[in-house]
């Protein structure tokens, strides 16, 4: 319950009580905001006129601690002033918690689960039947998932595996709001720490093998809390993780392992799609496709640690994409009509593998076409010359145009292929003008003049039918876009893909 200051006691303002909200950047870049009361002056609180004052109170406290993935349930009383009271929720910073249909005037509110570690701030607001309002901060730490059950503990946030040659990161969650001290060691196997003190540390993984990790926390209140995390230096892969073969026709794959003297076994298996492997203990395994489709294989390395019975092993997932000939067609569904592609995948394996891959896995159902970009008359700022359509890459949700993430790496480019961005042509689009930054996004060219970006942007097939759908989108209502300087480019209303599918046979 909030105090209230007899203002008998002292006439200044410096007297009186105030909320201090102070903020401060927080890890993976989360708003913060730290609540408290402070009173300004020499004089006591003393009850006062006040006591049948609005007030507002969280169970739980101000402060809470939670892991990564939990979900938080907040329940808020009122007293005093006068029923009934109407309440309202809402969440200030942090990734947003609060799902569609969430009631936010109860006085008990659950969110969703808390899905990255950061500070979360929620507050609610109280108005009484009088109009009177009060409200009240709660301020929520979320560390590793399950971090800590205890009023002061410490949780290591790091890899279980690092493979040879790279460095192994690793953080500390310490379940206070107050400072404190954090010290790292290495409990077990050998490792160089790049620092003993601090937030977080590091080694670099020069040798297999199975490590133990300690950090203790000391809190200004004397409090002291240990956490070990346990992580394996495994044999380093190097594949080529995205392949393109015709059904029936074998491909060979070949992987290496660091480091080499380490007398590494290794094994492939399908872990998905339909094919026959052979060399299945090799260095090189060979693929046969039966069917067209995405094929997923894991290849494992397995090597001894010295001065330990149990070896330890690292693996990769490998992509063989399977077309049935080299010009496989796929069919984009949209409420505007469908648009049929033909790709061009003898002289772009690796980007139609990767669209196709993709297409497979069903990504873009739901994604949107949400671009149409014009060449401009600088004077009218009307459209002089279609540019291109732009899509595969958000979503619409409640909050607007989201961003979906993609799910591989970046392929490298094929911009030297032969192909040409001419009229109706697909092309892959980049992040500033990375040639090796393809992901899921790709355009249609529409201009002529568009062969200017030849050698930059990988062309990889064209349109063979439902061109009238472009034109279509091309007719459609566009605003700015603050993604390309506020250029008139998002579409008002996007085009969906209800679907994205390979033609029957491709």
């Amino acid at each position: 319950m909030r105090t209230r200051l007899n203002h008998d006691c002292g006439r200044s303002p410096a007297s009186s009580l105030h909320l201090r909200r102070s903020f401060a950047g927080r890890r993976r870049g989360t708003l913060a905001w730290l609540v408290g009361l402070a009173l300004v002056g020499g004089c006591t609180p003393s009850p006062g006129p006040g006591d049948d004052a609005l007030a507002v109170e969280v169970g739980g406290g101000a402060q809470q601690i939670a892991g990564e993935g939990d979900a938080i349930t907040l329940a808020a009383t009122a007293s005093g002033g006068a029923a009934p009271y109407l309440f309202r929720w809402s969440q200030e910073s942090g990734v947003d918690a609060l799902a569609e249909d969430a009631s936010l005037t109860e006085a008990t509110l659950t969110t969703q689960a808390l899905v990255e570690q950061g500070e979360y701030a929620f507050r609610i607001v109280v108005t009484d039947a009088e109009g009177t309002r009060e409200e009240e901060w709660v301020l929520i730490r979320v560390g590793p998932p399950g971090a800590c059950d205890s009023d002061f503990c410490v949780a290591i946030d790091g890899p279980e595996s690092v493979d040879f040659g790279d460095e192994a990161d690793f953080s500390a969650f310490v379940s206070t709001f107050d400072d404190a001290v954090i010290t790292w060691s290495v409990f077990s196997g050998s490792a160089t720490l790049s620092s003993a003190t601090g937030e977080s540390t590091s080694f670099e993984a020069d040798a297999l093998d199975r490590i133990v990790i300690q950090a203790q926390a000391v809190a200004t209140s004397g409090q002291v809390a240990t956490d070990t995390h346990s992580i394996e230096v495994v044999p380093a892969l190097t594949v080529e993780g995205l392949h393109l073969s015709q059904t029936d026709r074998p491909v060979n794959i070949p992987v290496s392992a660091e480091p080499q003297d380490a007398g590494v076994a290794f094994e492939w298996s399908v872990e998905s799609g339909d094919a026959e492997i052979s060399g299945e203990t090799t260095e090189e395994v060979t693929v046969t496709p039966r069917q067209p489709g995405t094929i997923t294989l894991r290849v494992s390395a397995t090597a001894a640690v010295e001065g330990s019975s149990e070896p330890v092993t690292g693996s990769r997932t490998v992509s063989v994409v399977a077309v049935t000939d080299l010009a496989p067609q796929v069919v984009i569904a949209t409420d505007l009509g469908d648009i049929t592609l033909e790709l061009d995948a003898e002289k772009a394996p690796l980007t139609t593998a990767n669209f196709l891959r993709y297409v497979d896995e069903g990504f873009y159902d739901g994604v949107t076409l949400h671009r149409y970009s014009c060449e401009l008359d600088f004077q009218t700022l009307e459209c002089r010359e279609p540019f291109v359509i732009q899509g595969g890459g958000y979503e619409i949700t409640e909050s607007g145009l989201t961003l979906k993430d993609p799910t591989h790496d970046a392929v490298q480019g094929e911009q030297d292929n032969g192909l040409s961005n001419t009229v109706n042509t697909l092309s892959m689009a980049l992040a500033a003008n990375d040639p090796d930054s393809a992901t899921t996004q790709f355009f249609f060219n529409l201009n002529p003049d568009n062969t200017r970006l030849d050698g930059d942007f990988t062309a990889f097939g064209k349109v063979v039918a439902g061109a009238d759908v472009l034109d279509a989108i091309m007719a459609m209502e566009t605003r700015e876009d603050p993604i390309t300087g506020g250029r008139p480019e998002l579409l008002v209303e996007p085009v969906v893909m209800t679907s994205v599918r390979r033609a029957e046979g491709s």
